[in-house]
């Protein structure tokens, strides 16, 4: 029971050093204790008579106060061998593991390194590339734009040829349909001043006759007024001498 206490005590003394430690190298160092297990007999051998002792020491009877002290100091150097193999265990694996975290260490810093250049080559030579390639297209766009550009300054003259061309057409189609358009009107003109002096003689005529109507009505009635007054005269005497011979007869007649 002693030596369990004492080997729990210095296992849970012992544990802050482990757990320092790295998890992986404690699990390699694990592995290989099991699958090597020489390297822990070899400290434990010492060990092991001692405990045989120690066993054979506690069965007897506890008459002798001198057994029991031997006793006690050889669980005691039991404990201190135990601690002793603990204290330089612990240090191997915290050894083991500093320099196996070193060494990984190194080697994953001698990888980045080397990924680094490695990127740092590739980069370069895409930047290259890409540098190339903007190269090659400002070089194109130039060439591009040139001939754009006269092409454009081509086309601008061949359709200012072309509009020349066709606004001269139109002018000249233009002029004659005003050419056409003044004679129209010249016609127009001519026609209407026809038909209005022929309106103006037929108006002249229209009144002329209306007149020469109205001058012989007025003539006519006229004459017609002074036959009438000298029929009416002429019948007025015939009446009256007509009148007066029968008055002279009446007359004669009343006489006789």
């Amino acid at each position: 029971d002693d030596l369990s206490s004492g080997s729990s005590s210095v296992s849970d003394e012992s544990s802050p050093t482990e757990s320092s430690g790295s998890d992986v190298v404690r699990k390699d160092l694990t592995k290989r204790e099991k699958a090597n297990p020489n390297i822990v007999h070899e400290e434990q051998r010492a060990v092991g008579n001692l405990s045989a002792m120690w066993e054979a020491k506690a069965n007897k009877r506890p008459d002798d106060p001198t057994k029991d002290a031997a006793v006690v100091q050889s669980r005691k150097q039991a404990k201190e061998r135990i601690g002793a193999f603990r204290l330089r265990r612990n240090g191997a694996i915290t050894v083991q593991s500093a320099w196996r975290s070193y060494y990984v260490r190194e080697k994953w810093l001698g990888k980045v390194r080397s990924t680094i250049i490695i990127q740092r080559a590739v980069r370069t030579k895409l930047l290259q590339t890409k540098v190339e390639s903007k190269s090659a297209c400002l070089v194109q766009s130039a060439y591009r734009s040139h001939v754009a550009r006269r092409n454009y300054r081509y086309a601008v003259l061949a359709c200012v040829k072309m509009q020349a061309l066709a606004r001269g057409k139109m002018q000249r189609l233009e002029s004659d349909r005003l050419k056409r358009h003044r004679a129209a009107t010249d016609i127009q003109s001519w026609w209407r001043c026809r038909l209005s002096r022929q309106r103006e003689d037929t108006a002249a005529c229209r009144i002329q006759s209306v007149w020469r109507c109205h001058a012989t009505t007025a003539q006519y009635c006229c004459q017609q007024s002074s036959a009438v007054l000298a029929q009416a005269i002429i019948r007025g005497g015939l009446q009256r001498k007509q009148y007066c011979q029968y008055r002279s007869l009446l007359r004669g007649a009343i006489a006789l």
